[in-house]
Formats: structure tokens, C-alpha cells, sequence
């Protein structure tokens, strides 16, 4: 065998070994770690959790996906962020969702909300004169999250609304 012709199938093998982790590391693997997220990682995990994903949509050098939960559950988004071309990715997560809040809703009760939960709970004036409570958490992934600790992630952050919009929400 030439040196040439034992080139061209080494670089042939290695093509078709580097591709076969690509294809397996598509859907959700709890082992999987991330060190940067896509919509793709994303919808495997709330695939994962019997979500459905809604719609997606391009933000800036991120995106946004709409997830509907069971009824059980409120529905909420998911948004890539810090995600630039060099990296393949996101280096981090925000979710987020808005109710209406409760009448009569302080800011003192927002407050003591942001002091009980790990999600950050604004109250937001909007232009036609109504009100948003706003809940929202933000993940970093930066070099390094199992695919399962971000899922972990989520149900936290879904548990804690609950009782954020039993609490203070409609």
C-alpha cells in the first residue's frame, strides 16, 4: 500500500468515526455534558419531559422556543444566550414566562418573592396600562452541564413558579 493511498483511508476512517459521535449525541442523554447549548439540546431535554415546543424564534445571536407543558404546568420560553459563531452555541439559558399577578400585588411582595425563590420575580408595567409579573432564571452552561442538570434545572424552576403564581399570580 502506498503512502497515499493509506492517507486517503485514514482520513476516510477518521471521517466516518468523528461523524458517528455527532449522530449518536442527537435526542436527549442524561450523561451528555454540554458546554455550550443549541435549540437542539434544548428540545431533546424538553422532549424528554413530555413538553412539546411551540415555536422557535431567531434573537439576536440566540433564539427563543415556546414549550407548552401539560396543563398541569404552566407554559414558559427558553432562551440561547451569549451564543456567538465561533463557539457551537449557547453559553447560557434563560427561561423565563409572565402572568397577571394577583390585585393589590405590592412591590414589597415581589420582594419578599425574589427573597424566598431562586427565580428573579419583577412586576412589569405594559403599554395598554396592565401589569405582568414576570418570573424568570438564568443558567450558565459555560463549559460544562450534563444534559440531566439542566433538565434539573427546568423542574426546578417550574416547581418554584407554581408556587410563585399560587402565591402571587392569576
Amino acid at each position: 500500500m502506498t503512502f497515499a493511498k493509506f492517507a486517503a483511508l485514514s482520513a476516510a476512517a477518521l471521517t466516518v468515526s468523528t461523524a458517528v459521535p455527532a449522530a449518536a449525541q442527537d435526542g436527549y442523554d442524561d450523561t451528555r455534558v454540554l458546554s455550550r447549548v443549541s435549540s437542539q439540546d434544548l428540545r431533546a431535554i424538553v422532549a424528554d419531559m413530555g413538553f412539546t415546543v411551540s415555536g422557535s424564534v431567531p434573537r439576536g445571536n440566540g433564539f427563543s422556543l415556546s414549550i407548552n407543558t401539560p396543563e398541569s404546568k404552566p407554559n414558559f420560553f427558553i432562551m440561547g444566550e451569549k451564543c456567538l459563531e465561533q463557539y457551537a452555541g449557547c453559553a447560557s439559558v434563560k427561561l423565563t414566562t409572565g402572568t397577571v399577578p394577583k390585585a393589590g400585588l405590592t412591590l414589597a411582595d415581589v420582594n419578599d418573592l425574589n427573597n424566598a425563590y431562586v427565580p428573579k420575580v419583577s412586576l412589569e408595567a405594559n403599554a395598554n396600562g396592565t401589569q405582568t409579573l414576570r418570573t424568570q432564571t438564568y443558567i450558565v452552561v459555560d463549559e460544562g452541564m450534563t444534559m440531566a442538570n439542566l433538565k434539573v434545572n427546568i423542574v426546578v424552576f417550574l416547581r418554584d413558579l407554581a408556587e410563585i403564581k399560587a402565591k402571587a399570580g392569576r
